[in-house]
């Protein structure tokens, strides 16, 4: 039997998902003396293709993608796999994606709608830990041991602050600024972005972050599409900066 570790980064779009996914990284190669893959996944299909590659015993995978797909939810409900799941207040998370990636809104709210669906699977399952973009960005070093805790590794607190440094929001808003002067060669080019296939960092990634108001991008119609799609979770909205 494979002796494969399996971690999910499974966050909302523009929700710190790629915070989780770097610290991730960081700490299992602390861990397992850099035996770690690092894939992405954009839709369930590829999530599937990743998950049944064969790998080297004793490798860990960390896998990030915003689309589960069935058999995700089967290794967290068996225990096969930990997964990591950041969230925000989804109008704010819309926001950003249209402005960083120019998406339409009819998308958006469809994305929005799956990944909110799949949080309340992941919440009724093992082995998924929930981390808020707030925290993030305002607490990475408890962010980052409350990680390492889930992942079951045993950090100093001079290497968990180091990691929590090297992931921060300012130090990922500085690497993603200088994406711009980047030679084409060095980015992947996933049509309406260009990123870092190393960090997963698009140019342009982190603008303004916990100062985002959506109301400065969603018009009122927008607003009100947005609170009519997601009514099921209306309830908690104002619990999540």
């Amino acid at each position: 039997m494979s002796q494969t570790r399996w971690i999910f980064c499974s966050g909302m779009p523009r929700s710190g998902s790629t915070w989780a996914y770097n610290a991730t990284k960081l700490l299992v190669a602390r861990r397992d003396d850099g035996r770690v893959v690092a894939l992405y996944a954009d839709t369930p299909d590829l999530v599937d293709e990743a998950l049944i590659a064969p790998r080297r015993d004793g490798t860990t995978v960390v896998l990030k993608f915003h689309k589960a797909s069935d058999r995700v939810f089967d290794m967290l409900a068996t225990g096969a796999a930990l997964n990591v799941y950041t969230y925000r207040h989804p109008l704010q998370a819309i926001a950003s994606w249209l402005e960083i990636f120019g998406f339409n809104l009819d998308g958006a709210i469809e994305v929005m709608r799956e990944s909110l669906r799949n949080m309340d699977r992941y919440r009724e399952l093992p082995g998924t830990l929930l981390v808020s973009m707030e925290e993030i960005v305002v607490d990475a070093r408890t962010a980052t041991a409350r990680l390492a805790h889930h992942l079951h590794i045993r950090l100093a607190d001079p290497a968990l602050r180091d990691i929590a440094s090297r992931t921060s929001i300012a130090r990922m808003a500085e690497i993603a600024r200088s994406l711009e002067h980047w030679p084409d060669a060095a980015l992947v080019d996933a049509g309406h972005s260009r990123y870092d296939p190393e960090t997963h960092l698009h140019i342009g990634h982190i603008t303004q972050g916990l100062a985002r108001d959506y109301r400065t991008t969603l018009s009122a119609e927008d607003e009100a599409r947005c609170s009519d799609a997601f009514a099921p979770w209306r309830a908690i909205f104002e619990r999540w900066r």
